[in-house]
């Protein structure tokens, strides 16, 4: 990251709330973190004994919540510059008033661990999520542009059809059954062969030998099909 990207970044992040929220949350852990002489409430007093914690121990586990949230709101960089911030607020305990710095410096740099593993997680989580949402969008609009498509190909006043390299008709539209005089459900059973005379089925085998080679076709060229009542239609 370029220090234009970074102070761009940084700028962009200052100006959104969620920033500010974790600052005040950060700095709400903090003030008691460091203060022997605030009395905290007896619940929380409970609540550190169940998990057989003392207060600063409690304490460093809530600096995760400000990371995970950063992590959420801002990506993994910010979820790592917020594990940052806490672990400068969390070592000058560890190191310099904790009356058992071995622990405090394991739980500590627990928290830093911990807390980049959980913002990288979620991380995953919201790029796999926006993905998939991405990725349903995408099949959205393929699916609004194949009904149009079908929409255009079903109601072209010429007539269109798509048969395979054996001549197996695949799909035809409307204008095709008139100019036949089949339905789909008919034509999709036949082969192109059935409505070509010989003469038109050797331009039709030239023309697809070109075709499949990549060699230009003079276009447009003509053709004569047979109707189903045995009239020409010439193409």
């Amino acid at each position: 990251m370029t220090h234009r990207v970074a102070m761009g970044w940084l700028a962009r992040t200052v100006r959104k709330p969620g920033f500010w929220f974790i600052v005040i949350i950060l700095v709400l852990i903090s003030l008691p973190h460091y203060s022997e002489v605030l009395k905290h409430p007896s619940f929380l007093v409970t609540i550190w004994s169940s998990f057989k914690l003392d207060r600063h121990a409690f304490e460093r586990v809530l600096y995760l919540a400000p990371i995970v949230w950063a992590g959420f709101l801002f990506g993994w960089k910010g979820g790592f510059v917020t594990s940052l911030v806490t672990l400068a607020l969390m070592l000058p305990r560890a190191i310099f008033i904790s009356e058992h710095t071995k622990d405090a410096l394991f739980e500590t740099s627990a928290v830093f661990i911990l807390g980049n593993v959980l913002t990288i997680s979620f991380a995953s989580l919201r790029r796999e999520r926006e993905y998939r949402l991405q990725l349903e969008a995408t099949h959205q609009e393929l699916r609004i542009s194949e009904e149009r498509y079908r929409q255009l190909f079903e109601n072209a006043h010429d007539a269109i059809w798509i048969h395979d390299l054996e001549g197996n008709f695949v799909t035809v539209n409307r204008a095709t059954e008139k100019l036949t005089g089949y339905t789909t459900e008919e034509l999709c059973k036949m082969n192109v062969r059935s409505f070509l005379s010989d003469e038109s089925l050797d331009l039709a085998h030239r023309i697809r030998s070109r075709l499949i080679n990549n060699e230009s076709v003079e276009q447009p060229y003509e053709q004569r099909v047979f109707r189903r009542d045995g009239s020409e239609a010439f193409l």
